[in-house]
């Protein structure tokens, strides 16, 4: 089958693409609230606290994450992008829109553990 497919069509192209784009933090955490959150009962708030203090001090700290997105095309009409983190709905529809119906969208999370909300879907949630 593949061969009477290739040599009818031809082979398909297969290109890829990667890149960092930057996504800007709603807030950036300031010094004065991380040293009151050192003495908060909850654990995770405390350690996170004292271990961003940390990054801050050390000059660390960006107003800015950068992701890494990558994309995989075969042919003109199919593609998978991937992000990193999770992705929403949204951006999920955002992307089919702009490529084609033949557009799948993933996301993986490697060393960053978070959810990227749109404007829309924060006016929806209210967060």
């Amino acid at each position: 089958m593949k061969s009477i497919c290739f040599r009818k069509y031809g082979a398909p192209k297969v290109r890829s693409a990667f890149e960092y784009f930057e996504l800007p933090y709603l807030k950036v955490v300031q010094r004065e609230e991380l040293i009151t959150l050192l003495d908060d009962r909850n654990a995770i708030r405390k350690h996170g606290a004292a271990r961003i203090l940390q990054k801050l001090i050390a000059g660390e700290v960006s107003a800015v994450v950068l992701l890494p997105g990558a994309c995989l095309t075969v042919g003109r009409r199919d593609a998978v992008i991937g992000m990193s983190a999770e992705m929403i709905a949204d951006d999920a529809q955002h992307f089919n829109k702009e490529f084609g119906p033949g557009t799948w969208v993933c996301g993986y999370a490697d060393d960053s553990i978070s959810y990227h909300f749109s404007a829309p879907c924060l006016r929806v949630r209210r967060l």
